[in-house]
């Protein structure tokens, strides 16, 4: 009864109405009217449904191709006409979004869409490279090294007039190699057989030309974000090369908030790079952009995520996501990146925070082991150091890459460079 009474009322206000005013504008309209809450979900859910219903569309996200049209030959002569009184290219366009007193609809260029995919094919067959003739076998152990080069931010910039630290593009892959051959050297008695590489986690400062991050958030940035892009890829195909000369290199994307196309796409680049080689392996569904990325080593449920998502969720997320997969294992490990610092907190039954924390001038560790069937959320630290913006908020970081050694059971050794 309930249901048919706020139906019943949005349908009385007309499409005008429902297509003027925002969910929660809705929300409060209709508990006003019918005297009990009714929910932004609930009212965008029934507009949703009326709106279908008399043929218009109401989208609060992008629309994708399945729910456009093709035009027909009015729906284009329409368009050449708007196209030649504003002096716009005709011949250039993807999507026509035509919106009347009446109607919005959307309609979309399939010749331009197509002609996209071709390109982006044609892209990637040139950028695809010939598998080098590997002789030597694999490490004969079951040990796993991840090196944890999160938050490194090509493009940053840092002057030591402004900040008290030089940090440009090139000094950052020179310090994101040398810290990494340094931690690797103090894998060697552990005889690691197998290396998990997440790419992403903000490789980049910028993701576009304005110097803003995906979100348009102003930034400090040296050089073009095509610039960036080509660093990151070189940084990531010689780290590459240089570990599977002696071990499997498992790659994964982890999306991020400051480079989420730019990022995806230099990952996109360095996975199809390494298409044929033997040694080097990414499943499609560990390069996408899903901001969770998990791997069964031994018994140990491995995850990566950037941090947006909030830690309290994350167990949540995991039972939805993977419930089999954790039902598997005792021991979840969680390696997370976003705000720079070193942070350790327990999850589970009994939740521990800080049990190690990076504060101005000092870390603070504190005594204990990790216990079965609890979540072991381990905050990365990046080797950027703060910027203008960040030093004069005293939002001051310790610079550093960090390695992490797994073998059957779960993380027992872990290893940091600091600069």
């Amino acid at each position: 009864m309930a249901t048919t009474a706020h139906r019943n009322y949005f349908e009385t206000l007309g499409s005008d109405i429902l297509k003027s005013k925002t969910t929660t504008e809705l929300s409060q309209m209709a508990t006003d009217f019918c005297g009990y809450f009714v929910s932004k979900d609930a009212a965008q859910k029934i507009v949703k449904r009326i709106l279908s219903d008399s043929g218009i569309i109401r989208s609060e996200r992008t629309l994708t191709i399945g729910e456009q049209m093709e035009p027909t030959r009015d729906d284009l002569a329409r368009l050449r006409q708007i196209c030649e009184e504003r002096n716009l290219p005709f011949e250039r366009w993807g999507i026509y979004w035509d919106k009347t007193k009446e109607s919005s609809i959307a309609f979309y260029n399939k010749q331009a869409v197509e002609a996209l995919k071709i390109d982006q094919d044609a892209f990637l067959a040139r950028i695809s490279a010939k598998a080098p003739t590997i002789k030597k076998l694999p490490v004969p152990t079951n040990t796993l090294a991840i090196p944890a080069n999160f938050d490194v931010h090509i493009g940053k910039h840092c002057e030591f007039i402004r900040t008290g630290n030089n940090y440009t593009p090139d000094i950052a892959v020179k310090q994101v190699l040398e810290g990494q051959s340094a931690l690797f050297q103090m894998t060697k008695p552990f005889g690691v057989s197998d290396i998990l590489l997440p790419m992403g986690n903000d490789i980049i400062h910028v993701d576009n030309n304005m110097n803003t991050t995906t979100g348009g958030t102003p930034q400090d940035a040296y050089g073009s974000v095509e610039s960036q892009m080509m660093l990151a890829a070189e940084l990531y195909i010689k780290s590459i090369e240089g570990f599977a000369k002696n071990h499997n290199v498992w790659l994964c994307h982890v999306h991020s908030n400051h480079d989420r196309v730019a990022g995806w796409s230099v990952s996109q680049m360095v996975s199809r790079y390494f298409a044929n080689h033997p040694r080097v392996h990414c499943h499609p569904d560990s390069m996408n952009q899903t901001p969770m990325k998990y791997f069964i080593f031994g018994n140990t449920l491995i995850i990566f995520t950037h941090g947006e998502i909030k830690e309290e969720k994350l167990l949540g997320v995991i039972k939805y996501e993977v419930g089999a997969a954790w039902a598997m294992v005792e021991h979840i490990v969680c390696y997370t990146a976003h705000i720079h610092h070193k942070q350790v907190n327990q999850r589970g039954a009994e939740t521990v925070k800080n049990k190690e924390k990076d504060y101005t001038a000092v870390t603070v560790i504190k005594s204990g082991n990790s216990v079965k069937n609890v979540m072991h959320v381990e905050t990365v630290r990046s080797p950027s150091p703060a910027d203008d913006y960040h030093k004069r908020n005293a939002y001051n970081n310790l610079p550093a890459v960090e390695m992490f050694i797994h073998d059957e059971h779960s993380q027992f050794a872990r290893f940091t460079h600091f600069f």
